[in-house]
């Protein structure tokens, strides 16, 4: 994980639903073109999330890791909370992120306000760096596309 993304990880309670999840036609999960095993969350103008599972050697089971460029609109957020609740919802489990100098975090009921608290104050501290670091702009885009991204907005500027 860089300045450049916010990654989160989700873990359902049994580890055999990875497949049912994939399927799950509420949340309609694209498969990636350009890399092998990863997929999408993304309407293609107002958020996109990148989403691969893998193996996780601490947890021993599989897990879904979800990655978020920073640049992307406010709306990722609100449908972030969207998806975990009903992630939680229907198919139970916990979300994992890693807030630098601390101690993992483990939220297991994301439908509560003091979780979805912690979640939204954890990504506008990321944020926030992001922005310090990069200026304030918004693209809904891949966490592997903004630096490219930024690259071509700055020369489409020194072209002008």
């Amino acid at each position: 994980m860089g300045i450049e993304s916010l990654v989160l990880y989700y873990r359902p309670d049994d580890d055999n639903e990875i497949e049912y999840i994939l399927k799950d036609s509420n949340i309609k999960l694209q498969q990636n073109s350009q890399y092998d095993g990863q997929f999408i969350f993304t309407d293609n103008k107002s958020y996109w999330m990148d989403i691969m599972v893998e193996m996780n050697t601490q947890l021993k089971c599989r897990i879904f890791c979800i990655r978020i460029a920073l640049c992307n609109p406010p709306t990722v957020l609100n449908k972030l909370l969207e998806l975990f609740v009903y992630l939680k919802n229907i198919y139970g489990g916990c979300i994992y992120f890693f807030p630098k100098g601390k101690k993992t975090r483990k939220l297991t009921k994301i439908n509560t306000l003091e979780e979805q608290a912690e979640l939204i104050a954890y990504y506008e501290v990321r944020k926030r760096e992001f922005q310090e670091y990069f200026g304030c702009f918004s693209a809904a885009i891949s966490a592997d596309s903004v630096f490219s991204y930024i690259h071509s907005k700055n020369d489409k500027e020194k072209n002008k």
